[in-house]
């Protein structure tokens, strides 16, 4: 992989781990104190520095070149964000019958 690109990796217990190579990664975020509420969404791209993020239940998306390559639903969770990947842990996934739904 190189460095223009990332991972994204995605587990879920409902429907285990699924990985695809994108260049930009979306996903929304808690707000507020009690963090059950979606509060906007987060854009990764490729040299993003190291975190750690809640994940809101949301729509999870992945584009190459501008154009989608992924999407799914997903359940709170967890993102690990490096310069080259985003793994996410989250309680399900629903990607509505395939990989770009």
């Amino acid at each position: 992989m190189d460095k223009r690109t990332l991972t994204l990796i995605l587990t879920a217990p409902d429907s285990g781990e699924t990985k695809i190579d994108c260049d930009s990664v979306r996903f929304t975020v808690p707000d507020g104190e009690e963090e059950k509420n979606a509060g906007g969404s987060v854009g990764i791209r490729p040299g993003h520095t190291d975190a750690l993020m809640a994940v809101a239940a949301g729509r999870v998306s992945a584009s190459m070149n501008g154009g989608p390559v992924f999407s799914c639903v997903v359940g709170a969770g967890l993102a690990m964000v490096t310069p080259s990947s985003v793994s996410i842990l989250t309680e399900h996934c629903e990607t509505n019958g395939g990989p770009s739904a």
